[in-house]
C-alpha cells in the first residue's frame, strides 16, 4: 500500500478540525469551490497554499488498525468528500492571503479493528495488527513517524522483491527513490542508511535495515507473514533457501549481467564463469519447484518473492531462450506475476523518470575503479 505516489486503499476522518473562507463561512464538511462541488486536499495545495508535513493527510489514520487500512474505501475522505491521496500531496497549513484559514486537526489514537492484521492473500502464516498499547503509550497520541516505513527503491531485482512484499502485505510505506545512475546512493543521507551504497533499504522507527534478504525477513518476522510453519525444519529450509538467493542466485545473475553487457569485449572467460554459474542456480531452483508448488512447500513465502525478483530479469541474464530449459521456474515467475501485489510493485518504476542510459557519467558512477585505472 503506497502512500507515496499512488492511490491507496485507506477511508481517513477528515484531516482537519474546520475551514473556514473569507467572510466567516465555515464549510468543514465540504469547501465549495467556484464551479460547484467540493475542494479536496489536492485542489486545496493547488491554490498555492504553504503546505504541512509530506502525506500529512494519509499520516493521521495510518495508526489504524492493518486491517482497516486494508478494506476501506479506495477513494479517502478528505474534506466532506472524496479524492486521491498522491504522493507528496500535503495537507495546507493556510490558503493564500483573502481565501481563509484552515485549521488542522490533532492526530487522535483511533483503532478499528484491533488486533487484526490485513490479509496478504497468501498461505503464509497471518500476524496480528499493531496493539494500542505499542502506539499509544504514554501519549495518547499515534507516533505517525514511527509507523510509516520509508523504502528506498530503484528499479531493480532486490528492490522488487521488498516491493512485492510491501504490496501484497498491504504495508502503508513511504516510497524513497534512489536513482543509481545519478550517483544518489553515495550522497551522505542514503551512506548513514546504508554504508554499503546499494539498495533497497527499510527505515522503520529507529530500525534500519539494508540488502533485500535481510528486509524480506525482517517484515515477515514483523507481521507474521509469508513464513513457513514454526517448525525447526521449516525455518532451517527458509534460512537455506533465502541464503542461497542472497549468496548464489543474486551474485551470479549480477555478475553475468556486468560481464555480458557493460564489460569491454575480450572477457570470454568471465562471461563464461558467470553466465554458468547463473545457469546452475537457477536450474537448481527449476529442480526444487519441479516437486514443490512453492519454494518451501505448499505455501507462498519470503522466498519465492526473492526468487522473483531475479526471475523478472531472467532473458537479460542467460538470453532470450532461457525460459525454456525452466519450465518449473516459469511456472513460479506466471503464478506470482498474476497476482495484483506484484502488478502494483512492477508499476513502481513508471512513478519516477530514473536514468536508464549508460552512458560516461553513469558508468564513472556505477564502475569507478575502471575510470581510475584508465586515468
Amino acid at each position: 500500500m503506497l502512500l507515496s505516489g499512488v492511490e491507496v486503499g485507506l477511508e481517513l476522518e477528515p484531516c482537519i478540525e474546520s475551514v473556514e473562507l473569507a467572510g466567516g463561512v465555515d464549510v468543514s464538511d465540504g469547501v465549495p469551490d467556484e464551479l460547484g462541488g467540493e475542494l479536496d486536499c489536492i485542489e486545496l495545495s493547488e491554490l498555492g497554499a504553504a503546505v504541512s508535513d509530506p502525506v500529512a493527510c494519509c499520516r493521521e489514520q495510518a495508526a489504524a488498525s492493518a486491517s482497516a487500512l486494508r478494506h476501506k474505501s479506495n477513494k479517502p475522505r478528505f474534506i466532506g468528500g472524496t479524492s486521491r491521496c498522491r504522493g507528496m500531496i500535503n495537507l495546507p497549513a493556510a490558503l493564500p492571503s483573502g481565501h481563509g484559514r484552515i485549521t488542522p486537526r490533532r492526530p487522535r489514537c483511533s483503532f478499528a479493528g484491533q488486533g487484526t492484521g490485513p490479509r496478504g492473500g497468501g498461505s503464509g502464516a497471518q500476524g496480528a495488527g499493531p496493539a494500542p498499547a505499542d502506539i499509544c503509550a504514554k501519549t495518547g497520541v499515534p507516533d505517525v513517524e514511527a509507523l510509516m516505513l520509508k523504502f528506498f527503491y530503484h528499479p531493480s531485482p532486490n528492490p522488487a522483491k521488498v516491493a512485492l512484499f510491501l504490496e501484497e502485505a498491504a504495508l502503508p510505506y513511504e516510497l524513497v527513490p534512489v536513482d543509481t545512475r545519478k550517483g544518489q546512493q553515495f550522497e551522505p543521507a542514503f551512506l548513514a542508511i546504508n554504508p554499503n551504497a546499494k539498495t533497497p533499504a527499510l527505515v522503520d522507527g529507529d530500525a534500519v535495515v539494508f540488502d533485500s534478504n535481510a528486509i524480506l525477513l525482517y517484515l515477515a518476522e514483523k507481521t507474521g507473514k509469508f513464513l513457513p510453519a514454526r517448525t525447526p525444519a521449516a525455518r532451517g529450509a527458509l534460512l537455506s533457501w533465502l541464503m542461497f538467493v542472497a549468496s548464489g542466485v543474486g551474485p551470479y545473475s549480477g555478475q553475468a549481467v556486468h560481464f555480458k553487457h557493460f564489460a569491454p569485449p575480450g572477457l570470454e572467460y568471465a562471461v563464461n564463469r558467470y553466465l554458468y554459474e547463473a545457469q546452475r542456480h537457477f536450474g537448481i531452483l527449476d529442480a526444487r519447484l519441479g516437486s514443490h508448488r512453492y519454494m518451501l512447500g505448499d505455501s507462498y513465502t519470503i522466498v519465492d518473492m526473492a526468487v522473483w525478483g531475479w526471475a523478472r530479469v531472467l532473458p537479460r541474464i542467460l538470453g532470450e531462450n532461457a525460459w525454456a530449459k525452466l519450465p518449473n521456474l516459469q511456472r513460479l515467475f506466471d503464478e506470482i506475476g498474476a497476482r495484483p501485489a506484484a502488478a502494483r510493485a512492477e508499476a513502481l518504476k513508471e512513478r519516477y523518470a530514473f536514468k536508464t542510459d549508460m552512458d560516461a557519467e553513469a558508468r564513472r558512477i556505477l564502475f569507478p575503479q575502471n575510470v581510475t585505472s584508465a586515468a
